[in-house]
């Protein structure tokens, strides 16, 4: 099913018992959700959740997060769901980066995963990247005390410009790999799906692995 033929996605979404639309004005579901859970982790830009969903699988005694701004596609997500094999221990947040700081307004955070984000080439655009300094301000205010923050992409570009970033804003790079399915760090990797088109593609996955001061 392509994302156009999505009908009535906004209906579905505010239907829905796992999506939080507006979460900023919100804030009792998201408490109420992240309640007695050992850890809260959150995936920016979660797409159709196939990385989210598998960790919460993992790890039913923590809580987990889907951030997506689009309506198209937290709607596929949720007619792919198969509900009698769903966890309890996710959220989709139906909101955008930039209005973390309204939902989580101390540092709670314990890991964000930011997975193949749109690169916004364009040196005008660099302020939208995920991994901007903009951006890292944001996750530097939510994330607890070396609390951590894992990064995957395809493009070189990126990366490079996302381990400057992370490093002038004095954060600790745990690990920084340029070829992950060559690499120690494979073992517990948990793919999207863009990741495994790449992969049988023949591209090399770059990811790097920073935990807050």
């Amino acid at each position: 099913m392509r994302l156009r033929h999505v009908h009535d996605g906004q209906g579905l979404l505010s239907n829905h018992p796992q999506v939080i639309i507006k979460p900023e004005a919100h804030l009792d579901k998201i408490n109420d959700f992240i309640k007695g859970g050992q850890e809260l982790q959150i995936e920016i830009g979660s797409g159709k959740g196939q990385f989210i969903r598998k960790l919460a699988y993992e790890n039913p005694q923590s809580c987990f997060l889907g951030i997506e701004a689009s309506t198209k596609v937290i709607a596929r997500w949720l007619y792919e769901i198969d509900e009698s094999l769903d966890q309890p221990n996710y959220r989709i947040l139906h909101t955008k980066a930039e209005m973390l700081p309204l939902v989580f307004q101390k540092p709670i955070i314990d890991k964000i995963y930011l997975n193949f984000s749109d690169p916004w080439p364009k040196p005008r655009h660099a302020k939208r990247r995920l991994t901007s300094p903009e951006h890292m301000v944001i996750y530097e205010g939510i994330l607890k005390k070396q609390g951590h923050l894992e990064f995957k992409t395809d493009n070189v570009s990126l990366f490079d410009y996302s381990v400057m970033v992370i490093r002038e804003r004095g954060w600790i790079l745990e690990y920084v790999e340029r070829d992950l399915y060559h690499s120690e760090h494979l073992n517990h990797n948990v793919p999207t799906e863009y990741e495994e088109k790449f992969v049988e593609e023949g591209k090399p996955i770059y990811k790097l692995c920073a935990s807050w001061k």
